[in-house]
């Protein structure tokens, strides 16, 4: 099985994981369909690979993390379940482009860069999200856009390192 399929099955559960149980603070039954129902939209999209399937499953994944957190659900565990729903739609979007294409080394090289860049994108914006609600310091809009700036700037620079 390629990198990029067991990637994604892993996401796909954990973002079924997490999204569960950042429902468990409302009700653990809600928190089991909750599961059920959005791991297997993402099952049954990635089995058909479909991209309006695709589309549709992390629909889902983004309609129940929005529901949890007005019911009440904890946002970090909705962090991490949206922020895997994406990467499953990312490397849905990958495997798609590259059904056509025969395998190759270029394209081995190709999912493995792809693969290290969603890594270091969640690992940075999982510290970024952390580091923030560890630090709680009131900060104006014009600072949180410089640095939000300063930090896109950053990684760019940070990934054009790793590259070469």
């Amino acid at each position: 099985m390629p990198l990029r399929k067991v990637v994604g099955v892993v996401c796909v559960a954990l973002c079924a994981i997490f999204l569960g149980l950042s429902y468990t603070a409302v009700n653990p039954w809600i928190a089991l369909c909750v599961f059920l129902i959005v791991f297997s939209f993402w099952s049954f999209a990635l089995w058909r690979l479909s991209m309006r399937l695709i589309l549709s499953a992390l629909l889902v994944s983004l309609a129940m993390a929005v529901i949890g957190l007005i019911a009440g659900a904890v946002p970090m565990d909705i962090f991490f379940s949206v922020s895997f729903a994406l990467t499953d739609w990312d490397l849905a979007l990958l495997d798609q482009s590259l059904s056509g294409q025969e395998p190759s080394t270029g394209g081995d090289l190709l999912v493995s860069r792809h693969i290290q860049s969603l890594g270091l994108s969640l690992g940075i914006g999982s510290m970024v999200y952390l580091g923030g609600r560890i630090v709680q310091i009131p900060v104006p809009f014009g600072g949180i856009l410089f640095f939000a700036i300063l930090i896109l700037f950053g990684v760019d620079r940070l990934w054009s390192m790793i590259a070469t």
